[in-house]
């Protein structure tokens, strides 16, 4: 057997690397010929058909992610979308109060800082975002605005009345409710704006049924 010395064996092997990925740039130049020696070498063209192929993917995947919001972009629009809808559906619910809270009630209280206690009625008219009040206790009219509004964090919709009466201004926070008959029934507690009120007055409002049946 005979013997392959080193140097034929080397020789006999063709470089891996160029035949799997390179070809000769100039064995088939004009001005070299086929058998020019090999000198530099080039990376393989991509088939001309595949070009085309390969840009129109890249941009297809472009465009997707385009398209395709952020997450805190769609928390951002859904956060909008939900305040939105709230909203619309508050004013619905405000708007409703007005109407329903509308009408006369006979008024029981206890004035401010005082043990005195009265009787008398008071007309509510809804509209426009606000009330209209007039309170007629004891022979005495007096006009005055309510609104609903909130207290406490957890926002719970209450009515402010606020109207000024022996030149003393005075504010009253009524909690909303409804008798069986599904009117509106007031009570609340009666403060003078100005300085700390240390004993509040007291109201209760029941419709007055020989007005509304």
């Amino acid at each position: 057997m005979s013997k392959i010395s080193p140097t034929t064996r080397q020789s006999s092997r063709k470089p891996i690397v160029e035949h799997m990925f390179f070809t000769d740039s100039r064995q088939n130049h004009p001005l070299h010929g086929a058998g020019a020696p090999k000198t530099a070498l080039s990376r393989r063209k991509f088939p001309p058909a595949f070009i085309p192929k390969l840009f129109l993917a890249t941009l297809l995947i472009a465009l997707q992610l385009l398209c395709i919001p952020p997450a805190s972009a769609k928390e951002a629009a859904k956060e909008t979308a939900q305040a939105t809808a709230k909203e619309t559906g508050n004013k619905e619910e405000i708007d409703f109060l007005y109407d329903f809270l509308s009408g006369t009630y006979v008024l029981v209280g206890r004035a401010p800082e005082s043990s005195r206690t009265y009787t008398g009625k008071m007309l509510l008219s809804g509209g426009n975002g606000k009330f209209e009040v007039t309170r007629i206790i004891e022979g005495k009219t007096v006009k005055g605005t309510g609104r609903i509004e909130t207290a406490t964090g957890d926002r719970i919709k209450v009515v402010r009345v606020r109207f000024t009466e022996g030149g003393k201004k005075y504010e009253t926070t009524y909690l909303i409710g409804s008798d069986l008959d599904n009117y509106g029934r007031l009570s609340g507690y009666l403060y003078l704006k100005q300085g700390n009120t240390v004993k509040p007055g007291l109201e209760v409002l029941f419709i007055d049924h020989g007005v509304h049946d």
